[in-house]
């Protein structure tokens, strides 16, 4: 009996192994290969395209998630499942052939931007509309609050467009935008390395500002210079503005134009190896700035969802990738945004039954009980919010092509599955030369028995499709009995 280990799917290395060389419909969760979830759709179908899907939360009060699309900035209400629409005045035309819409989170505001449209300004705890932030503030392509600012870059002032200027407020006023060496309100024009801004987070006590391909850390100073603008990394950067995944206060992941990337501790890494090939010629190189990003804590997933050539309607692939194992996989796009759906606050009075689970967080007190941390939810391919549901998908892993040396002959096949009671699809592909056709050979089993195929050939491949709820895959047993050499 021999056994295969489904590690690293990489499928820009030779074919020839018995390594993962396709993978559909699945992530990766302690090591294990999961089915991917399904979608319980809430509410109905949103105007525009999906661009971003942030959420608020503030102890004490209700907890919404907001999407914006091309022509619309709506707000969920999870307790009803309803959506509201809260544009501005027209409502919006985003051009997402060069446009999306970026966020941050401000004092109790909620601020989007674009390249298209004025900077927005929310109030996430009232029933107002979106309003214009400044006159004077210009629209931009990222935004991010660092250290009482309110930063902009990728700008247009007016009808004059400055790709590598980064704007940033008066202290504690995202409003003004008069430039004072009192308040701190100015400008930086980053040189000609690295294109345009792309991107800007927050990473422990400094700002990053992600360019095409070049990476600038900002950290504060004070006045009267106010800030310093230092270059971290040349030929690397960010494809948009939401491609960006903050993981914890010292750590990015990121989508740049040729590979994966993980920032941490001021040093840039490739972890893209083995894919970053697969990748690129997927992605869509026009829209690529669309692409979103998602982490969940819990399994220690990134999610990047994004458009490829097959459609220009939505985002048809999310690729995952898992900090764990240092493992990618890569699923058709049900949901074309992720984000977190959240349960406002309940009186302790209402409460019936309190289970804590050690993965979720809990702010109690006398007044109230606040679960922050629910379920993942995001927009459906039907352009509807939605939470997910149990696993409707099929699972499907491919091997590469193992060359014996001589004929053998495959009796039996078993999978390695946990904890799933459901039938498991088992196809064998073999051929006696390497010009041949595939013979394909396929039955389907309990996941506790054995698939017994009896195919003869030189070159073996393996294909195993799953169902339903498990504990996860992590590989599978067979059985070879050698015919001869060629």
């Amino acid at each position: 009996m021999k056994r295969i280990e489904f590690h690293k799917w990489l499928p820009d290395l030779a074919p020839r192994t018995d390594k993962l060389v396709r993978v559909i419909n699945t992530y990766l969760d302690k090591g294990r290969y999961k089915t991917l979830w399904g979608v319980h759709e809430l509410t109905s179908e949103l105007d525009g395209t999906p661009l971003i899907m942030p959420y608020t939360y503030q102890p004490g009060e209700d907890v919404y998630t907001f999407v914006g699309t091309t022509t619309k900035i709506y707000r969920f209400n999870p307790t009803t499942n309803t959506v509201t629409d809260i544009s501005n005045t027209g409502g919006y035309s985003i051009n997402k052939s060069d446009a999306t819409w970026n966020y941050t989170i401000y004092g109790n505001s909620l601020i989007f931007v674009s390249l298209d449209e004025a900077c927005q300004i929310i109030n996430p705890y009232s029933t107002g509309n979106a309003s214009d932030l400044s006159a004077d503030a210009p629209k931009a392509h990222a935004c991010s609050m660092f250290k009482d600012h309110l930063f902009l870059g990728n700008v247009i002032e007016g009808t004059d467009t400055y790709p590598r200027r980064l704007w940033r407020s008066g202290k504690g006023d995202p409003t003004d935008w008069t430039q004072s060496n009192s308040t701190g309100c100015g400008y930086y024009d980053i040189p000609e390395w690295g294109d345009a801004i792309t991107a800007i987070r927050t990473l422990g006590d400094s700002l990053i500002v992600y360019l095409e391909n070049a990476i600038y850390v900002i950290n504060e100073l004070g006045p009267p210079l106010w800030f310093s603008h230092i270059c971290l990394a040349k030929g690397v950067g960010a494809i948009g503005p939401n491609a960006v995944a903050q993981i914890d206060r010292d750590t990015h992941i990121f989508l740049g134009r040729n590979s994966i990337y993980m920032l941490r501790g001021g040093e840039v890494r490739d972890i893209g190896i083995g894919i970053s090939r697969y990748y690129t010629n997927l992605i869509h190189l026009y829209y690529r700035h669309l692409t979103t990003s998602f982490y969940d804590p819990e399994t220690k997933n990134v999610y990047f969802i994004f458009y490829t050539t097959e459609t220009e309607s939505l985002p048809s692939r999310i690729l995952a990738y898992n900090i764990e194992s240092d493992s990618f996989t890569l699923m058709n796009a049900d949901f074309v945004l992720l984000s977190w759906l959240l349960e406002p606050a309940a009186t302790i009075d209402s409460l019936t039954k309190l289970v804590l689970d050690g993965h979720l967080y809990y702010t109690i007190d006398s007044a109230y009980y606040n679960d922050i941390y629910v379920k993942i939810g995001g927009v459906s391919a039907n352009k509807r919010i939605s939470d997910r549901s149990e696993p409707t998908k099929t699972m499907t892993l491919t091997t590469g092509e193992i060359d014996f040396q001589r004929i053998v002959t495959i009796t039996k096949v078993i999978p390695l599955i946990d904890n799933y009671e459901n039938n498991v699809t088992i196809r064998l592909y073999s051929k006696i030369n390497s010009s041949d056709e595939y013979k394909i050979k396929e039955k389907t089993i309990n996941s506790r028995d054995k698939a017994c195929l009896f195919s003869t050939g030189r070159y073996i491949k393996f294909e195993i499709e799953v169902e339903g709820n498990h504990d996860g895959i992590y590989g599978l047993d067979y059985y070879v009995v050698p015919r001869g050499e060629i």
